[in-house]
């Protein structure tokens, strides 16, 4: 299986990575989604995002994809992340958009 870097323009064999998380992107975004590999010293930068719960979003939508096996992943577009964070947001509400009542009870 394997993974598209959110540029596009790499693709990484998901086998031979150990670990995925979140890190600083530097100046002109906040958190990257970087990978460390089994044979390779140096971690690689899979996508940026610009901030650090999109980056998180991204790292989910990213274990639900894998957990279908399909033979290539990309990785999530910002606009990909906001609407499932949007999507999450809202499942908890009702439908006039107010925070659902839970009665408990016997």
């Amino acid at each position: 299986m394997w993974i598209l870097s959110k540029r596009g323009n790499e693709v990484y064999n998901l086998d031979e990575i150990t670990n995925l998380y979140i890190a600083d992107a530097g100046e002109y975004r906040n958190a990257a989604v970087r990978a460390s590999f089994s044979h390779k010293p140096k971690d690689l930068t899979l996508g940026e995002y610009p901030s650090y719960e999109m980056a998180r979003e991204a790292i989910k939508l990213i274990c639900l994809l894998i957990s279908s096996r399909p033979e290539v992943i990309e990785m999530p577009t910002d606009e990909r992340v906001e609407i499932s964070m949007r999507d999450r947001d809202t499942k908890a509400r009702s439908a006039t958009g107010k925070k659902t009542v839970r009665r408990g009870g016997s």
